[in-house]
């Protein structure tokens, strides 16, 4: 119930029944909460606790000990307010970035920059080693784009391949800041979940 303050807890007691049956039935003053909270001995025996609850925990096979939910939505260890990780915004977020990344890749197909990478039946959206795969083929791309106008003379016309280097940087960007890491996430979240 976020309640820190001494006063308050003593308050709870009195209020609470969930409280009161807590603390076992017994009347405790604010005083006696504030010194065993600031009691040298206290941290050191929440610490032991908590790892010999959690031991407790694995050996009943209540937890696993790779990742800990909160009520199965929890994956980050930061535990603040704002870091949870909740299945349904995931599978929805994850779902438009596949749109997102089928319609980029069909701009690519059209435009001839890429190879046919998916198969007729694969569903919509690209896996992450595909994402890999189109900005390694991005790269090789634009490398020999810029070889190309390296090797161009001054005099001749270069806005052609300064044009499609451009392009090349803009989808690559894309693909290496946007589509893969939110790809690589979202994939990461989604074994977590299983």
């Amino acid at each position: 119930q976020r309640v820190f303050s001494g006063r308050k807890i003593e308050f709870l007691l009195d209020d609470s029944y969930r409280m009161r049956w807590l603390a076992n039935h017994q009347q405790v003053s604010y005083r006696t909460i504030n010194r065993f909270r600031s009691h040298e001995t206290t941290a050191h025996l929440l610490a032991e606790a908590f790892v010999l609850f959690r031991r407790q925990l694995i050996t009943n096979q209540v937890i696993d000990n790779e990742v800990i939910f909160v009520d199965g939505t929890k994956i980050e260890a930061d535990a603040n307010k704002f870091s949870f990780v909740w299945r349904k915004a995931t599978t929805r977020y994850e779902r438009l970035l596949d749109e997102k990344s089928e319609a980029f890749y069909q701009t690519l197909y059209q435009d001839e920059i890429l190879p046919c990478l998916k198969e007729e039946n694969q569903s919509v959206g690209l896996m992450s080693d595909q994402l890999e795969e189109i900005a390694h083929h991005l790269e090789a791309e634009l490398q020999e784009t810029e070889q190309q106008l390296q090797n161009k003379k001054r005099k001749e016309k270069q806005s052609p391949l300064k044009k499609k280097c451009r392009t090349y940087k803009k989808y690559l960007r894309k693909v290496q800041t946007d589509y893969l890491p939110r790809k690589q996430k979202y994939e990461a979240y989604m074994r977590l979940f299983q």
